[in-house]
């Protein structure tokens, strides 16, 4: 299905298009600029998608030499989904954030109606009481920046928080009005909701200043034009953790955020604060507090954790207690179905449980998911929020599971039942290597928990395919040589080949016992080779899929990243260290290593955990990234020989993913900050670009085979492509 991006963006691919299909230019640069070290991050005009870039002229190879003029050309991908989204009060709609936007989904079966694309994450989101309107709030630039106090932020501008309003379904922008600079939403907001008369935005301010102390004071804006209205705020130093509001009626949770010198935890309470007289005229001390919802007939409130207690919203009087076995996990989440009977309780181990307040008693349960993305041992996937459908006929759950790279669906279910109806998954980074097509026309990315892929027209601007043929998430896609199919590979042990005609599966096989790491096709496309976590390289013919020779790889389990099939056929290169794909913050063990595809014989290239490997044409010069870092290095009589260690100038230094240009001048890679690009010869840093549109740190960087575009990928499965049209 095709999604709609928005008019600037649509017209960039548009522009680009045409850029693009002229070629790319062969001109080379043998003398490397002179490289300076970069003192500060640069706000380049490659953080957005271009409006204007030059007509009618190819793109470059990107080197040394032209670096400075990298920009960005484009993005793919609504990235993965965030730990926000909302339902439309007739039941209708299910807007959800992602990395990259705001994704709007029909609600009654999951299929996908319309991409609000935003160029930074968002943090909260809501509906209208009428359903008609959706605001959401990201971070923009403020044109403030970090200073010399924050020496690992200094001299990176400060994003602050804005709001979006955007006229239901077709998404016409409204307003966007930044919140910082009215004394609210200084630095960052939550918790977006409007008043049940629609006049009124409320959003929380846990950033905000009063005096000389941090608290967390509760906004309200005319949703007509955004501006402030008022700003509620406890005394310091109280913060507002929570809020459910009905016209002028308020209840708020509040936290003492100060703690006595003997570590005494901080104070909670419940109050209830009156709108029109700015009185609070309840006050009731509680032992815990971290979840909060109102009933939708506003009669009962449920507030608690271990132990969930339902109160009047009357007069905040104790009306029944939940008590969770001490065996069981904590609640996580918590709402009330419409009828105000039932309220649905989740866990931190992804369950749920109905609790009838008439009865005072737990009615079911139903288990947690089945998540085909592998995790780590010992964790789980929790639920981060419940909302029911008007009718109670289904409840969404949105369920995470907190790693280095975070899986999040949401789950929608029967709740009589418990049979799941759909999910809806954004793309997660097991999927490292999104792959373009030998002529640069298609990219190809998998990574989503519904075991999908997706195939994209570059210069057409829309998805082709929507690739279903897997029953677990697809780690690894790549092009054949010649372009005709894509292979993709995934956790349910099959690799299936896709004629790109018309998508269809050409061909599908069981290749190994358990998930496949990683696939790779020769050069001259005779031979396809997979690892997987069976710990076996395979060769494969694919034009018949029949099985050529089966090998030990001898990685002992640990996580296979990439493969690479010599020129010759003869050896493949595989690099292993990370032991799961959504958590590389184990330290197992790895190597580099080259395996003899005629008698299996294994060569340690090098002898450390390696999780990305790029080479230039040369074959002599590599960029091996680890945990955190990344090296320069050349293969000399079989051996990688480190020549070079690298360190952001930026934040704590660490580097993830990279690539080396196909002639060899420049070393890309990055961090949570931006692009680093890095001089080859001299070792040093030639260019920075600090690229907002990614949330969290890149993935991996891939050049295409004639060095004119970059594909990145970062962590929250955004899609970027970077070229240098031709001067």
């Amino acid at each position: 299905m095709k999604k709609t991006y928005g008019s600037m963006l649509r017209k960039a691919f548009l522009i680009w298009a045409l850029v693009s299909l002229t070629g790319c230019t062969s001109e080379s640069h043998d003398q490397p600029v002179t490289s300076t070290q970069v003192l500060a991050p640069t706000q380049a005009a490659s953080s957005y998608p271009l409006e204007n870039p030059p007509d009618g002229q190819p793109l470059e190879p990107i080197t040394s030499a032209n670096a400075q003029n990298l920009v960005r050309l484009a993005g793919f991908s609504e990235g993965g989904l965030e730990d926000q989204f909302a339902l439309s009060p007739d039941g209708a709609w299910l807007a959800v954030a992602a990395s990259r936007g705001v994704v709007l989904y029909n609600a009654l079966n999951g299929n996908e109606l319309n991409f609000f694309q935003t160029n930074n994450t968002i943090s909260s989101l809501a509906f209208s009481s009428d359903g008609q309107k959706l605001a959401y709030i990201t971070r923009v630039p403020s044109g403030d920046h970090y200073g010399a106090d924050d020496p690992e932020m200094a001299g990176q501008e400060i994003f602050k928080p804005q709001l979006t309003l955007r006229k239901m379904p077709q998404g016409d922008l409204l307003y966007s009005s930044p919140l910082f600079g009215q004394d609210c939403g200084e630095y960052a907001a939550r918790d977006l909701s409007f008043s049940d008369n629609g006049k009124y935005i409320f959003f929380k301010d846990y950033f905000g200043h009063t005096g000389l102390s941090k608290t967390g004071s509760l906004c309200v804006l005319d949703a007509e034009d955004g501006s402030l209205v008022k700003n509620i705020h406890p005394e310091t130093p109280w913060r507002i953790t929570d809020y459910s509001l009905d016209h002028t009626d308020l209840w708020i949770a509040v936290v003492d955020d100060l703690f006595s010198d003997g570590g005494t935890p901080s104070q909670k309470q419940l109050r209830h604060y009156n709108l029109e007289n700015d009185n609070v005229d309840v006050q009731l001390d509680l032992s815990e507090i971290e979840i909060f919802d109102q009933s939708p007939d506003k009669q009962w409130l449920a507030v608690g954790a271990t132990t969930l207690q339902i109160r009047s919203t009357i007069d905040g009087s104790l009306a029944a207690e939940i008590q969770v076995d001490e065996n069981e996990m904590k609640i996580s989440a918590a709402t009330f179905a419409a009828d105000s009977q039932i309220l649905a309780l989740g866990y931190w181990d992804g369950s749920v449980s109905y609790f009838s307040i008439p009865q005072g008693q737990f009615l079911r349960k139903t288990n947690p998911p089945s998540i085909s993305t592998i995790l780590a041992e010992n964790e789980s996937i929790h639920v981060v929020d419940l909302q029911y459908s008007p009718d109670g006929t289904i409840l969404y759950i949105l369920l995470n599971s907190y790693f280095a790279e975070t899986l999040e669906i949401v789950q929608a279910i029967n709740p009589s039942e418990g049979s799941e109806l759909f999910r809806i998954s954004g793309r997660n980074t097991v999927d490292r290597y999104p792959s373009l097509s030998p002529d640069n026309n298609l990219l190809a990315w998998g990574g989503y928990e519904d075991g999908s892929a997706q195939v994209w027209s570059i210069t057409e601007q829309e998805q082709l395919f929507r690739l279903q043929g897997h029953t677990q998430t697809v780690l690894q896609t790549t092009f054949s040589p010649d372009g005709l199919q894509l292979a993709t590979a995934s956790l349910d042990g099959r690799i299936n080949l896709w004629d790109l005609q018309d998508g269809s599966i050409r061909a599908s096989f069981e290749a190994h016992n358990g998930g496949i790491w990683t696939i790779g096709y020769s050069k001259d496309g005779r031979f396809l080779a997979s690892v997987g976590m069976d710990g076996l390289l395979k060769l494969w013919d694919p034009f018949d899929e029949k099985m050529i020779k089966s090998l030990e790889t001898g990685t002992n389990g640990w996580q296979v990243n990439f493969i690479q099939i010599s020129s010759e056929d003869r050896f493949t290169i595989i690099g292993s260290g990370c032991l799961y794909p959504l958590n590389c913050l184990a330290r197992g063990n790895g190597d580099l290593r080259q395996i003899d595809l005629e008698n299996g014989d294994i060569t340690v290239l090098l002898d450390q955990a390696v999780i990305d490997f790029s080479s230039a044409s040369s074959q002599s010069d590599i960029g091996l990234f680890g945990y955190g870092g990344a090296q320069y290095g050349r293969l000399d009589n079989g051996l990688v020989q480190v020549q070079q260690t690298l360190t952001s100038p930026f934040g704590n230094g660490g580097l993830y993913g990279g690539a080396i240009s196909p002639e060899g001048s420049i070393f890309i890679t990055g961090n949570s900050f931006g692009i680093h690009g890095w001089d080859v010869k001299s070792g040093q840093m030639i260019l920075f670009v600090q690229d907002q549109s990614h949330n969290g740190n890149y993935g991996t960087f891939r050049f295409s085979d004639d060095g004119c575009i970059l594909i990145v990928s970062s962590v929250d499965g955004g899609i970027t492509l970077w070229g240098i049209p031709s001067q």
